[in-house]
C-alpha cells in the first residue's frame, strides 16, 4: 500500500513537467543510466562510510534484475564543462584539485554524468535517467574542502546547465537524501526559477534544513524544507510528499525534475 502511494506520487510528478514531461509520457522512450567504473576510483578505503563498496553493490544488484539490458546505457562526460564555474568558484575548484587531485577526477565525472543524462532527456534520447555515480554532491559549497564527503554538487549544476544551455525557467529538485542538501539549497536560496524541496533528519548531519527557512529575496518560498525527527516512518516521508510536495509542484509546473 505505501509503495504503490509513492509510485503514484513519483508518476505524478513525472507526467507533471510541462512541455518535456508531457510530451515524453506519451512514448515508450527507455530509462538511461548512467555509469562508470572510473567512479570506482575514489574513496578506495573500504572501511569509509563512502567506499566504492556501496556502488559496486548498486550495480551487482541491478545487473540481476530482468530489466538491466532494457536500459540505455550513458557515459558521462568526463567533466561538466562551463557549468562548474556556474556553482563553484575558481578558489574551491583549485583547492579540490589540488589537495584531492584523485577525487577531483572523480567528481568532475560525477557531474559530468549528471549533464549527460539530462541532455538526453531533453534530446528525446530517453524517458528519464538514473545516475550510479559517486562522490555524492549535494553538500558541497564553495569552502575549498570535502563537505560531507562531497567535492561538486551535480544535481546544483545539472540545474544550471538545464537554465543556460536549455533556457528552461521552471527546475524542480527534490532531495530525500536522509541528510539536508545543504550546498543544492545555498545554490539557488534566491532563485525562483528551481524550487527546492528537501524531507531529511533534522539532527543529522549538515543540521540546517529547518522549516523557516524557504528561500530569500525573489527565491522566497522557492524552498521547501520538511525537517523529520529519528524514527520518522515511511508515512511520514509519504505524507511530506503527497501535502507538501505535490500542491507545490503543481503550482510551480516545472519543467524538469531532478
Amino acid at each position: 500500500m505505501q509503495r504503490r502511494t509513492f509510485l503514484q506520487i513519483a508518476t505524478a510528478l513525472a507526467v507533471m513537467a510541462s512541455s518535456v514531461g508531457r510530451a515524453l509520457a506519451a512514448t515508450r522512450l527507455p530509462t538511461g543510466l548512467v555509469y562508470s567504473d572510473l567512479y570506482l576510483r575514489h574513496m578506495l578505503d573500504i572501511r569509509h562510510p563512502e567506499s566504492p563498496r556501496r556502488l559496486e553493490t548498486l550495480m551487482a544488484l541491478f545487473r540481476q534484475q530482468v530489466w538491466f539490458e532494457q536500459l540505455e546505457q550513458i557515459q558521462p562526460y568526463p567533466d561538466p564543462g562551463a557549468a562548474l564555474a556556474s556553482i563553484h568558484t575558481r578558489d574551491h575548484i583549485e583547492s579540490i584539485k589540488k589537495h584531492y587531485p584523485q577525487s577531483h577526477t572523480v567528481a568532475l565525472a560525477a557531474a559530468g554524468g549528471a549533464i549527460a543524462a539530462v541532455d538526453a532527456v531533453m534530446a528525446g534520447d530517453i524517458r528519464n535517467a538514473f545516475c550510479a555515480s559517486r562522490p555524492p554532491g549535494h553538500h558541497a559549497l564553495n569552502t575549498g574542502r570535502e563537505e560531507g564527503f562531497c567535492f561538486y554538487n551535480s544535481i546544483a549544476i545539472a540545474a544550471r546547465h538545464l537554465q543556460s544551455a536549455h533556457e528552461l525557467e521552471r527546475i524542480l529538485i527534490v532531495d530525500w537524501d536522509y541528510h539536508h542538501g545543504n550546498g543544492t539549497e545555498a545554490a539557488f536560496y534566491d532563485d525562483p526559477g528551481v524550487l527546492f524541496f528537501s524531507t531529511h533528519d533534522i539532527n543529522a548531519y549538515p543540521g540546517t534544513g529547518h522549516s523557516g527557512d524557504t528561500g530569500s529575496g525573489a527565491g522566497k518560498g522557492y524552498t521547501i524544507n520538511v525537517p523529520l525527527g529519528c524514527g520518522a516512518t515511511d508515512a511520514d516521508i509519504i505524507a511530506a510528499f503527497r501535502d507538501r510536495l505535490l500542491p507545490a509542484a503543481t503550482d510551480f509546473k516545472p519543467e524538469f525534475i531532478l
